[in-house]
């Protein structure tokens, strides 16, 4: 859900470079306010609409290429939990997939979340 005061076409977060620092706990909040705590919980009535079984997945990727190959990665983060209570269950990390193979490997490892 991208946000206009980025200006970015894409969601994300400008400030923050490092993938492995991304995750949910830096935007939601189960007790207080967190900047997209109506966000996630819409997820969550939506997700509970269509079926209470199925998780959120959350998908963190770069918006650039690094000259260290250790951070073109990206972060997948199974969540779970009820409306205003969300949390993480799994976190994995792969490498920016490049080729048809490394799109394969994302797709069976997002279904293995689910």
């Amino acid at each position: 859900m991208s946000n206009d005061n980025t200006g970015a076409a894409w969601p994300g977060d400008p400030y923050h470079r490092n993938i492995n620092d991304e995750s949910l706990t830096n935007y939601y909040r189960a007790t207080g306010k967190a900047d997209d705590n109506r966000k996630y919980n819409r997820f969550a009535i939506l997700r509970d609409k269509i079926g209470q079984d199925i998780p959120i997945i959350n998908l963190y990727y770069p918006t650039w290429e690094s000259d260290d190959p250790s951070e073109n990665i990206i972060k997948l983060e199974k969540v779970i939990g009820k409306v205003g209570s969300l949390q993480i269950q799994k976190i994995q990390t792969l490498p920016v997939p490049y080729t048809a193979a490394d799109k394969t490997q994302v797709i069976n490892t997002v279904m293995g979340m689910l």
